[in-house]
């Protein structure tokens, strides 16, 4: 192959750059690439908490989203009668498909009021008598 230099046919000009600063073969125009977006913090969690773990269940290694063992953690919790558990797994029962509809009576809602005045934010039970 011949350089345009040595060529006296290969005129330079107007959409004619020389052949040694046109973009070579396999090389990336954008080196660089393209920049990361920002993401909101929402994006961010919702990125940690799909992502997985290993987790052994029943002597065998799993993987599991961080979701699914956060959900785990707070549902054994309140299995295992922690109040701060408890409050955080009783809106999740609305959320299962085979939940029980029911309706609140007036007194089991001044029933559940005292019942959850009865708990400090830390968890344990106020003893009013």
């Amino acid at each position: 192959m011949t350089d345009e230099r040595n060529n006296p046919d290969y005129e330079v000009g107007y959409k004619k750059p020389p052949k040694h600063t046109r973009f070579q073969p396999g090389v990336s125009g954008n080196p660089k690439g393209k920049p990361k977006k920002n993401t909101t913090l929402q994006e961010e969690v919702k990125t940690i908490l799909s992502s997985r773990v290993p987790v052994t269940i029943g002597g065998k290694k799993v993987y599991v989203t961080k979701r699914q063992l956060l959900l785990e953690q707070i549902i054994n919790g309140a299995i295992n009668k922690d109040p701060r558990m408890m409050r955080l797994a009783i809106p999740l029962l609305s959320m299962a498909d085979d939940a029980p509809e029911f309706e609140i009576l007036p007194e089991d809602e001044k029933a559940l009021r005292t019942l959850l005045r009865n708990f400090n934010d830390d968890g344990s039970e106020k003893n009013d008598h």
